[in-house]
């Protein structure tokens, strides 16, 4: 015994040594390793309503080919909404993406190599949020193997610290979204954020927030300060009182800036409301004359062309129409003033001066103003007296229209006749003496033309 016992202690040594190395090789050699590492692409903290960007890196350690890789990736599915993956999941429900093979559309992973899978999420809420990668992966020679790796992230208001108008942030005036989050502190005080912005002077701008949480957490209420942050302009709370729950200020830039805005929540004890905010400077119209591009005469009736365009400038123009109205201005005759001289200029009546020869009928005067004198008696008396009345109300006529050319006086009826411009028919027409005015024509009583009238031709 003595003899066999150092032997069978000697023999067992070893084996046991030989089994440990064999063991410790064949880890080494033969078991399926890789690496996964989910991350970020962007740094925290993410602002609400931007794009959540993950990456799933997976790489292969091992010399063995990585030959099949199934992915199930697990978010926080009460504050983000899966977006988009360069490789599209096999399957998506709420919460959970699953790629079945990735290696049937990247081919395999040899050792060393890896691949990047990038998924995208949208924050519907400010907070902290999860995304697990869970990662299964099957090596050339059978072995199996899932490796895990998770990320955790905030989702806040990338523009803190802005609480007084000291601190508060440039916002451009082009209409862009800026979005909030509305943090009260851990003492329990009410979180403002503060904004600042230079519009054009003279224009007017718009100042409006949108809610992107429930109205118990978002209900927005705006204040618009001068350029010392004290001066108080202009505030609003809803831009329809009970119903429309976000606000809205329009105000006119009287100096170039800065002007700041203070934005509060109305329930000050909310916490986590999110919300955007935006300033559109609005700018000015003008027309602009296409053709004729200057002063044109045209024919009256006649057809010509026109077109004009309106140019917005130095903002944002908004349901914008326009419609051709013809105004006459001051120099433009009113419609019977046109009629006369087209009538005028159809029948030949039209002097070479452009004047036009008018009968001007004048108002009667009313018989009380014939005086009752006993010496009055008769007929002749009482016409010769409403002739000189009648001569009085022309030369009155004559003597305040200038531009009149007298060429005859009638003594049947209280009328003239005489050549007149266009401008000076309408002075005439606007007369409150004017019975009536007449283009004044020339007719001759032919025999040629008369004879048929009376029937001569039938004797």
């Amino acid at each position: 015994m003595k003899y066999y016992v150092p032997y069978l202690k000697l023999c067992a040594f070893p084996v046991l040594i030989l089994f440990s190395l064999m063991f410790v090789f064949s880890s080494s050699v033969f078991a399926a390793g890789f690496s996964v590492d989910k991350h970020l692409l962007l740094p925290e903290p993410l602002a609400f309503n931007s794009t959540v960007q993950t990456i799933i890196n997976i790489t292969d350690d091992e010399p063995l080919n990585l030959t099949t890789v199934s992915i199930d990736d697990v978010f926080d599915f009460s504050g983000l909404d899966f977006l988009s993956a360069n490789i599209p999941p096999d399957s998506s429900s709420s919460g959970h993406l699953v790629w079945n093979n990735i290696s049937s559309v990247i081919g395999n992973l040899s050792q060393h190599s890896s691949f990047l899978l990038l998924v995208n999420f949208t924050p519907k809420r400010q907070g902290v949020f999860f995304n697990n990668a869970s990662v299964h992966g099957t090596f050339s020679n059978g072995s199996l193997e899932t490796v895990n790796d998770s990320v955790f992230f905030t989702v806040g208001d990338v523009y803190e610290d802005d609480n007084s108008f000291s601190d508060a942030k440039l916002i451009p005036v082009d209409g862009s979204e800026q979005f909030h989050t509305f943090q009260n502190s851990s003492d329990g005080s009410q979180d403002f954020d503060w904004i600042k912005f230079y519009p054009a002077l003279g224009h007017y701008f718009i100042v409006e927030t949108k809610n992107y949480s429930d109205i118990a957490y978002t209900d927005t209420y705006i204040y618009l300060y001068d350029s010392d942050g004290t001066t108080l302009l202009q505030e609003n709370d809803d831009i329809s009182y009970g119903t429309t729950r976000t606000s809205r200020i329009v105000w006119k830039a009287d100096h170039p800036g800065p002007y700041f805005v203070k934005i509060k929540n109305w329930d000050s004890e909310a916490v986590g409301g999110n919300y955007s905010v935006f300033v559109e400077q609005q700018g000015h119209l003008s027309l602009v004359l296409d053709d004729p591009s200057s002063d044109k005469n045209v024919t009256r009736y006649g057809i010509f062309n026109f077109s004009a365009h309106i140019v917005c400038s130095g903002g944002v123009c908004r349901n914008v129409s326009f419609t051709l109205d013809p105004k006459r201005n001051s120099g433009v005759l009113d419609d019977k003033t046109d009629k006369l001289f087209a009538k005028a200029k159809r029948i030949g009546a039209l002097a070479a001066d452009d004047k036009v020869k008018v009968i001007i009928r004048l108002k009667d005067h009313p018989e009380a103003l014939l005086p009752e004198d006993r010496n009055l008696k008769g007929y002749h008396h009482k016409k010769m007296f409403s002739e000189a009345l009648s001569r009085s109300r022309q030369d009155r006529f004559i003597s305040s229209h200038k531009g009149f050319e007298l060429k005859k006086r009638l003594s049947l009826i209280n009328a003239v006749t005489g050549m007149v411009d266009r401008q000076g028919l309408k002075s005439l027409i606007d007369d409150p003496d004017v019975e009536s005015v007449h283009l004044s024509r020339t007719f001759r009583a032919l025999l040629s033309h008369s004879v048929p009238f009376i029937n001569a031709d039938d004797v």
